[in-house]
């Protein structure tokens, strides 16, 4: 909420909506025709509400207003549902069906990927400001953040067509209009690169918890940057140097920011 962190593009007021989780999939070109049965237990499509696509990946996302940790069992089957009702559309109904007569479903992942779910406080709670501006030069910066501010929206159509049930997404970088790629944007539109605090990369409150990845201590907006898979994997590797330093000196991940730092940044280097 906006009046919590002081981000320019947080909510005014508090809500439910989060980053959603995907499941990705896709089709192949057969022979001959290949057929696939109707769906009753799908959602069901017409030609104004379908998806005339031959493959999904990020945007086919949804649970933008569910608990990703709870409700994970259905969000994902929720997406097998609105991927299974488009493509039986597509091929048995829809008057572009001769395009699709000799596809059939070749892969569709299993496991959602989740964008958000828990966030954990650390001992520096990152926000929409430390990306931007930088406002805080932090001693203790390890990982370097190069994405934009990301966020996930469903699409107009979709919310117009399945109001509450999304499951098509599209992006907002910063401040530019809802559904413009980052390739169209010049880097004045989007913040400039950034460095993350090591004190985001344990708990505050669990002595000898270490985080790493999309359940670091950041607000909602900051992970809509810190959440790709780049800046992730760095984190992961921060957090495997300071154990390291946490069973070289029989300290906990606290302790190596306030004795043993340098090293841990002499470390890194």
């Amino acid at each position: 909420m906006r009046q919590e962190t002081r981000e320019t593009l947080a909510p005014d007021r508090p809500d439910n909506m989060v980053l959603g989780a995907t499941i990705s999939w896709k089709s192949k070109v057969m022979p001959a025709e290949v057929s696939f049965p109707r769906c009753e237990w799908a959602i069901q499509f017409n030609d104004e509400s379908c998806e005339k696509v031959i493959s999904g990946s990020n945007w086919w996302e949804s649970g933008f207003r569910y608990d990703q940790v709870n409700d994970a069992e259905y969000i994902r089957d929720y997406l097998f549902r609105a991927i299974y009702g488009n493509w039986a559309f597509l091929k048995n109904d829809s008057k572009f069906r001769k395009e699709y007569a000799n596809r059939e479903l070749d892969m569709m992942t299993y496991i959602a990927g989740k964008r958000e779910s828990r966030r954990l406080v650390g001992d520096v709670f990152f926000v929409q400001q430390d990306i931007e501006k930088e406002y805080v030069k932090y001693d203790d910066a390890v990982v370097i953040g190069t994405y934009s501010i990301d966020q996930h929206f469903p699409t107009p159509k979709n919310t117009f067509f399945f109001p509450g049930e999304e499951f098509i997404s599209t992006m907002k970088h910063y401040f530019n209009d809802l559904g413009t790629p980052r390739r169209y944007l010049r880097d004045d539109q989007v913040p400039p690169p950034y460095r993350i605090p090591y004190r985001c990369l344990y708990s505050v409150n669990v002595d000898n918890l270490f985080m790493a990845g999309r359940n670091i201590s950041v607000s909602h907006i900051a992970l809509s940057s810190t959440r790709v898979q780049n800046t992730t994997g760095m984190m992961g590797e921060v957090v495997a140097v300071a154990a390291a330093l946490c069973k070289k000196y029989n300290c906990l991940p606290r302790e190596v920011y306030t004795k043993h730092l340098n090293e841990l940044l002499d470390s890194l280097k």
